[in-house]
């Protein structure tokens, strides 16, 4: 334009641009630096939870203390946490008792009782008690910044739906330097052909290049670039906010394309907290010798402690409970220490086995146990087994060396909100819910009908392989799915699954297997998940509606559509100034996602109160 200007003034033609030049310079820079503002604060979510970490430490050495950077905190340094204070990283209490605000990592609002043995997360805060905290990761590999890294990479990815835009966009672009030249050539035409007369003291060239000018100046294929990207940094970091970690930018999208919800049971429906109850014992043909209950048990914990199955950790402290005195039954008390396994192998689905003192030990499924070991088939314990798992026990065999010696009762309670959960998964979204187990029939029916999934979707005796395989029909048959589990034994079908959904234990948030981390021990994160990614979803529309408009409307009347009726031209400043309104009202668009709330009020009772 400063060029043209200068042509046209040393032709000594009075009409110059100098100041069009200027003003539309000015607005285009004026709407990318307002643009940039409000890009910025898509990102704001990783900012805000930097600022969580506390800049200094208090380290514990001796009967000596020292303030030090954060930062330069090791792990196993002990550092004293004072109430009011935010803990630096992830550790382990030594010493005290107090209430932790998680809800800045968790979404969870109410406090959390902690005491000695108990994890605490860097980044929350200590609300009423002195602790000496044990470091177990640096505040650069702790919890907050595992999820600092996540969000930060689900914001850089970029979805499938992105790459339509950035189609459309490479485009785009050609075509309206196209449609510039062909309004130019247009317009001069008619000029020259006398069809239509230009305005007092313009040229036919002047006249049809403002119109060319004005066309590249309205169109924006920023708009288009603008319309996912920002929505998907907004609505991950608003997902973070409440509990829920999107891995990907494509598995947001994914979400909300779900129609079934497969459930794992152990851990997941339940809280995976097993308590012992019973110990039922076995008599065999081959091996008179008396056993106790306290062997049974004794024996299963050896062998569990080499294994990470909740049931099998559930065993071990069981016997350290009663180690302890915890329990009544004097026949469980043993003050001795659990020997060491060797030959330790770990069968999938079905339990595990090892040598315990030179005995061979098979702890699992009462059903496959039976099929390799020897066992007197008692009716009066098959009917009280029978009783125990259509209650919802779980039922686990022992075998000592080739004898089924006994089994192991346990019983798992139900988390509070499987049921509403469950229930809000399939009246108000229409979804299919599924219960996977490898627990027996009756335990995984029992618990399967009290959180209201219907019998024809339950399946039990599931090995973590058939679990992938049944996904992997339903997702044949047309079915999108969801797989929410504890990321123990089911990595296999969280990777088979459209979208693998993990709830989170402990600080372990880098599960390899899961596209979703769910923070809290909760299942309503599922709901929150797939409202998240319905609410970016919509919004990503939006803003694709919004520059599809701009466009349709902007470019036709820049080209000089309204002139022949109207004498209406659009000047080249003005035209800076409504590229503007192309693209930074698809970011505001985006922006208003930092307001999404649940659109769901967990109740204590059954009723499932909608907001």
């Amino acid at each position: 334009m400063p060029i043209f200007s200068l042509l046209l003034l040393l032709w000594i033609i009075t009409k110059c641009f100098f100041d069009v030049s200027a003003l539309l310079i000015t607005l285009i820079l004026v709407g990318r630096f307002l643009e940039m503002i409000a890009k910025g604060k898509t990102s704001s979510i990783i900012a805000n939870l930097l600022h969580l970490s506390p800049e200094y430490a208090t380290l514990v050495v001796g009967d000596e203390e020292k303030v030090i950077d954060s930062r330069l905190v090791q792990i196993g340094d002990k550092l004293k946490i004072v109430p009011g204070m935010r803990i630096p990283t992830d550790g382990e209490i030594l010493r005290g008792t107090t209430q932790i605000d998680e809800s800045m990592i968790t979404g969870e609002s109410m406090p959390v009782f902690k005491q000695i043995g108990d994890e605490v997360i860097g980044g929350t805060q200590n609300l009423n008690g002195m602790i000496i905290v044990k470091v177990q990761a640096t505040t650069f590999s702790g919890t907050l910044s595992n999820i600092c890294k996540m969000v930060e990479e689900a914001q850089m990815s970029r979805p499938n739906i992105q790459r339509i835009a950035d189609k459309i966009s490479s485009y785009f672009v050609p075509f309206i330097i196209t449609l510039a030249a062909l309004v130019f050539i247009l317009w001069f035409s008619l000029a020259y052909l006398n069809l239509i007369h230009p305005p007092e003291n313009q040229s036919n060239f002047t006249f049809a290049l403002l119109f060319a000018i004005t066309v590249l100046v309205v169109s924006c294929p920023c708009a288009i670039s603008l319309a996912v990207p920002t929505a998907v940094m907004v609505g991950t970091g608003v997902a973070a906010k409440h509990g829920v970690l999107f891995k990907t930018g494509a598995v947001l999208e994914t979400a909300c394309k779900s129609t079934m919800v497969v459930f794992d049971k152990t851990g997941t429906i339940t809280t995976g907290v097993f308590q012992v109850v019973d110990v039922v014992l076995f008599k065999s043909d081959k091996d008179t010798t008396k056993i106790k209950s306290s062997e049974v048990l004794y024996y299963a914990a050896c062998i569990e402690t080499a294994s990470e199955h909740p049931i099998g950790k559930s065993i071990v402290e069981s016997l350290k409970t009663t180690q302890r005195g915890g329990n009544s039954n004097s026949n469980w008390n043993n003050n001795i220490e659990l020997s060491g396994v060797e030959d330790f192998e770990a069968i999938p689905g079905k339990g595990c086995v090892g040598t315990v003192k030179n005995q061979k030990i098979s702890v699992g499924s009462l059903d496959w146990l039976k099929q390799n070991f020897s066992s007197t088939n008692d009716p009066a314990i098959e009917t009280k087994l029978t009783q125990y798992e259509q209650t919802g026990h779980t039922v686990i065999g022992v075998a000592i060396g080739q004898n089924l010696v006994g089994t192991i009762i346990l019983r798992d309670t139900i988390k509070d909100e499987a049921f509403q959960v469950i229930r809000h998964l399939k009246n108000s979204l229409n979804l299919k819910v599924v219960l996977l187990s490898g627990d027996n029939s009756k335990t995984t029916k029992s618990i399967g009908a009290e959180c209201g999934v219907e019998s024809e979707f339950i399946y039990a005796r599931q090995t973590p392989e058939s679990k992938a395989k049944w996904i992997k029909t339903a997702q044949e048959q047309g079915d999108k799915i969801m797989m929410v589990g504890d990321g123990v034994n089911d990595s296999v079908a969280l990777i088979q699954a459209d979208v693998g959904v993990v709830v989170r234990r402990g600080t372990d948030i880098t599960v390899e297997a899961a596209k979703v981390v769910l923070m809290q021990d909760s299942l309503w994160g599922v709901v929150t998940a797939l409202d998240v990614s319905k609410e970016t979803m919509k919004r990503i529309k939006v803003n694709f509606m919004w520059a599809f408009v701009y466009n349709v409307i902007g470019i036709p009347v820049a080209s000089g559509m309204l002139y022949p009726i109207m004498g209406f031209v659009v000047p080249p400043a003005l035209a800076g100034l409504s590229e503007l309104l192309s693209s930074l009202p698809v970011v505001l668009s985006s922006l208003m996602l930092r307001w999404y709330t649940p659109k769901f009020i967990p109740s204590n009772d059954a009723n499932l109160e909608m907001v």
